[in-house]
């Protein structure tokens, strides 16, 4: 299961965060603070730049297309290819993301385990 915008908002509203705003349907009875404001323009764009570049540094293989399609949809490559961890690792790591939401089919598991253990596994290996 996905989590939309929405129920992400709630779910952080719920842990307490003070910025929070009810979520549709619910009252409130205080003002929501406003919200501090984004990154200016020219951090954004080096943001992105970064985001293209670590992205188009995920090696190649057929992990790769698995890795687009389901995991820097949450976030960016660069958080992956930060992680250095042996098969049981990026086990524990899949099923987790799995169970956040993150669309993979169960049998597309093991290939891209394979790719993330191949290009992303525990120093020393």
């Amino acid at each position: 299961m996905r989590f939309g915008l929405e129920a992400l908002v709630t779910a952080v509203c719920l842990s307490g965060v003070a910025a929070c705003r009810p979520a549709a349907g619910q009252a409130s009875n205080k003002e929501s603070p406003p919200l501090p404001p984004g990154p200016p323009a020219g951090l954004e764009r080096v943001i992105a730049e970064q985001d293209r570049a670590s992205l188009a540094a995920l090696p190649p293989g057929p992990g790769r297309v698995l890795v687009e399609g389901n995991c820097v949809i949450c976030h960016g490559a660069t958080m992956i290819q930060q992680q250095h961890k042996d098969s049981a690792g990026w086990v524990k790591t899949v099923k987790q993301m799995r169970a956040w939401g993150a669309p993979l089919p169960e049998g597309q598991e093991a290939a891209l385990i394979d790719y993330l253990t191949k290009h992303y596994g525990a120093t020393g290996q």
